[in-house]
C-alpha cells in the first residue's frame, strides 16, 4: 500500500522525504487502471462537492475551485461524509 499527501509545490532541489508532510491517501500497490480510476473519481467527487459548498456560502466560482483543490486532500472522511449528508438532507 502506498500512502501519499503532498502540500504545495515540490522543489526539485528538496529531498522527496522533506516534500511529503503527511500520509493520508491510501493507494493500492500496484495501481491498476480500475483502482486508479476509482481513486481519481473519488477525489473529483470531493472536489465537486467542496466547490459546491463554497459556492453556496458566496465564494466566487474561481476561488471556490482553487480552495476545493486544497481542501479535497486535507478534509477527513468523517467531515466530508457529514457535508454530503448535510447537502442531501437540505437538498442543496
Amino acid at each position: 500500500m502506498l500512502y501519499i499527501r503532498v502540500r504545495g509545490e515540490i522543489d526539485p532541489n528538496e529531498e522527496a522525504a522533506d516534500a511529503v508532510e503527511t500520509l493520508i491517501l491510501a493507494i493500492p500497490d500496484p495501481v491498476t487502471l480500475e483502482s486508479g480510476e476509482a481513486i481519481a473519481r473519488s477525489i473529483y467527487d470531493r472536489h465537486k462537492t467542496l466547490t459546491h459548498c463554497l459556492q453556496l456560502i458566496g465564494v466566487s466560482d474561481e476561488i471556490a475551485r482553487e480552495d476545493a483543490c486544497k481542501l479535497e486532500h486535507d478534509i477527513s472522511q468523517t467531515s466530508y461524509e457529514a457535508l454530503v449528508t448535510f447537502l442531501k438532507n437540505h437538498k442543496l
